[in-house]
């Protein structure tokens, strides 16, 4: 595949293997990135990992983009940028910054810009208690951290994006802070952290057990609505995801009848399938995780249990 393989080792201590692929943009990517408009965007974040991360996102959706490490970098920046006439469209500006912060530096643009400039913060913070002052100054828009292609191209593919400009517009608000919970039940560690990982990029945060007796009683002691999900590894110790299953479903609460449960498994034999379902499973997904099978069981149950609690 073109790729390198490197490790490091030192007796005693363990090993670190990295390996390094050249991947191309997908298919769907490029299909996304054709449909929308070519923009040029500054993304201004003091953290330099965030803003290269950012830039690589934008750039895989074709964008032109630049960075830069501060709020005077990047008025500097736009300042360069009005003077060579070819001004930013867009700037993404992070609003927790040392020295300038984001709103100092997005009054600022303003000042140089006008509305112009569509400006979208960029935050791990809570978006309601910045909202005031976000209208006051002519934010256009929030996106919260951590982001995905997704959360930067929701926004770029606005068929009103070029309107949206201006202190009279209601801001778009993208929460990604705010995620569903789910149990994951799972012993192997390797396993479990990569459940999580996926999760996580899904917008769920997993809290993960060992074995399947932890898994009941983390469902019992909760309060209904507390999980959205289980995900059930069939083989653990203790006691197994099939029993485990068995003993929620038994419980004398609704929830245990309604919560969605999807086993996670190496066995993707028809039969093993046939054992879940039989258990009181809702579902099935084979070991290793498929990014692609794992979205569409979150987009088939993921909101069921919320819609009964709230019933």
């Amino acid at each position: 595949m073109g790729g390198n393989i490197d490790v490091q080792s030192e007796e005693g201590k363990g090993s670190t293997f990295t390996i390094d692929l050249p991947f191309g943009i997908s298919k769907d990517s490029a299909k996304h990135s054709e449909s929308l408009l070519e923009l040029r965007a500054l993304v201004i974040d003091d953290d330099k990992d965030t803003c290269e991360h950012a830039c690589v996102l934008l750039d895989q959706l074709g964008q032109k983009t630049e960075y830069a490490l501060s709020g005077k970098e990047g008025i500097e920046k736009i300042k360069q940028a009005m003077q060579d006439n070819d001004p930013f469209d867009i700037c993404f500006l992070d609003w927790k910054m040392p020295e300038m912060d984001g709103e100092a530096t997005a009054r600022e643009i303003r000042k140089i810009v006008g509305p112009e400039t569509l400006i979208i913060i960029i935050s791990a913070y809570d978006w309601s208690p910045i909202e005031g002052r976000a209208k006051e100054i002519g934010i256009n828009g929030f996106i919260a951290k951590p982001f995905f292609s997704s959360s930067f191209y929701n926004w770029l593919s606005d068929p009103s994006i070029k309107e949206n400009k201006g202190r009279d517009k209601d801001i778009v608000v993208q929460e990604n802070t705010k995620k569903k919970r789910v149990l994951l039940a799972e012993d192997n560690e390797f396993n479990a952290e990569v459940a999580q990982d996926f999760l996580d990029m899904a917008g769920y945060t997993a809290e993960v057990v060992g074995d399947g007796a932890q898994a009941v009683k983390a469902f019992e002691t909760h309060e209904p609505g507390y999980y959205s999900m289980i995900f059930m590894d069939i083989q653990m110790p203790v006691m197994n995801g099939l029993e485990a299953a068995q003993m929620i479903r038994a419980l004398l609460r609704e929830d245990a009848h309604t919560i969605p449960i999807v086993a996670m498994t190496a066995n993707a034999f028809s039969e093993d399938v046939s054992k879940s379902l039989n258990a009181g499973m809702n579902d099935h997904i084979s070991k290793p995780i498929d990014l692609k099978k794992l979205h569409a069981v979150l987009g088939k149950y993921g909101d069921r249990n919320e819609k009964t609690a709230n019933e």
